[in-house]
């Protein structure tokens, strides 16, 4: 999943998303220049935000 379908699922503007994965807060993968995230994981992460 890139960036912009995780913005879409979370309601969240793609600077939020930016920030998160700066500070490591949200679990990414990076293969080469793409930034890349698994759904499973992501969702957990949602999860812990409530």
């Amino acid at each position: 999943m890139d960036d912009s379908e995780l913005c879409r699922i979370l309601d969240i503007h793609r600077t939020t998303l930016y920030k998160w994965r700066k500070k490591n807060w949200i679990p990414f993968y990076q293969i080469g220049r793409n930034i890349k995230y698994d759904l499973d994981e992501v969702l957990e992460f949602a999860k812990s935000l409530n």
